[in-house]
C-alpha cells in the first residue's frame, strides 16, 4: 500500500497506554493523534521489545519520537465487526 514511502511512517498503538476503554478507545486514539500532529510528539508503542526484522516500517519503540507529522491514519476494530479508519491531515 505505501510502497516507497513505508521507510518513512511511524507506527504506534495507543491501547497498551491507557487499556481497554471499549468505546472510547477510538476517540482517545483521535485525540492523541490530533495533539501528535500538533505537536511534532508521537509516543512510544509500551512491551514492543522484539522488533521483526524483516518490517520496513518503524515501530516506535523505547521514548517519543520527534517528527513532524502531516498526515496520520488511525485504525478502531471493535466488538461485532465495528470498525473505522480516520485520516487526519495537518492544516496549513
Amino acid at each position: 500500500l505505501f510502497k516507497e514511502h513505508a521507510n518513512k511512517i511511524v507506527i504506534n498503538a495507543t491501547k497498551a497506554l491507557v487499556g481497554h476503554t471499549i468505546g472510547g478507545a477510538g476517540a482517545i486514539a483521535a485525540i492523541i493523534c490530533s495533539m501528535s500532529i500538533k505537536d511534532g510528539a508521537t509516543h512510544p508503542n509500551l512491551n514492543y521489545d522484539d522488533p521483526d526484522p524483516l518490517c520496513e516500517m518503524e515501530m516506535i519503540k523505547g521514548a517519543v519520537v520527534e517528527k513532524n507529522l502531516r498526515i496520520a491514519l488511525i485504525n478502531s476494530f471493535g466488538f461485532g465487526s465495528n470498525n473505522s479508519t480516520l485520516v487526519f491531515r495537518k492544516l496549513k
